[in-house]
């Protein structure tokens, strides 16, 4: 069950801590302020419970909490980023009685007016374009990605790792995370990384995801 109390007038939900941590980090180097909560599910309600399935079972009793004026929604694509969209929009159409999200989410990521003042939006990690998720969108930061050595030197090394190894669809999270275990200081944890700034919260690709989050939450 959501809280008996809400003190933000916006919530964004977001699948993991991960995701949560990232996003401080990122609020904090582009001077954010705190208008919104960056919640996952077990946080809201007590359960053990994390991931998209749990994102979306909450959405509803959000909505319909009066004091949350904006809610924001964090998911990642994966390999589905269609099929994830269409039980997004099927989550607010039957919350809503009608259609609230457009069939595909927007590249600039999605805000949608639901009246007057209230306002729901949605990002699919990476880029709304993309399948992926959080790693593939923190491996766009790093410095100079098309030419990084310490990059290239990781995905020479990935493929000569023998079994049993991570899986194909796991990829970007040893990728990401053999990047930081060469840095000055190895194995930050992500949103470490970015306040250290060996992932660059100015890429553009941060940059885009820190305009949806201005728009969506009305932060100047």
């Amino acid at each position: 069950m959501p809280p008996q109390s809400y003190t933000k007038p916006g919530l964004l939900l977001c699948e993991g801590k991960n995701d949560q941590h990232v996003i401080w980090a990122l609020c904090e180097a582009h001077g954010i302020s705190e208008t919104f909560s960056v919640q996952v599910p077990s946080q809201l309600n007590g359960t053990e419970a994390d991931g998209i399935d749990a994102v979306l079972a909450s959405i509803p009793g959000y909505l319909k909490r009066t004091e949350i004026r904006n809610l924001g929604i964090l998911i990642d694509a994966d390999d589905k980023l269609e099929q994830r969209w269409q039980r997004l929009r099927q989550v607010l159409t039957d919350e809503s009685k009608r259609p609230v999200l457009p069939p595909l989410p927007l590249p600039e990521g999605t805000v949608v007016q639901r009246d007057d003042t209230r306002r729901v939006g949605a990002w699919l990690m990476p880029d709304n374009r993309l399948h992926g998720k959080l790693e593939d969108f923190l491996l766009a930061l790093a410095p100079d990605r098309s030419n990084n050595p310490q990059l290239s030197e990781v995905d020479a090394f990935l493929p000569r790792v023998p079994p049993p190894r991570f899986e194909d669809k796991d990829l970007a999270k040893a990728r990401i995370h053999a990047f930081l275990a060469v840095q000055a200081e190895p194995g930050k944890p992500l949103g470490q990384a970015v306040t250290a700034r060996y992932l660059r919260p100015d890429a553009p690709t941060a940059a885009g995801f820190v305009d949806w989050l201005r728009k969506m939450f009305q932060v100047a």
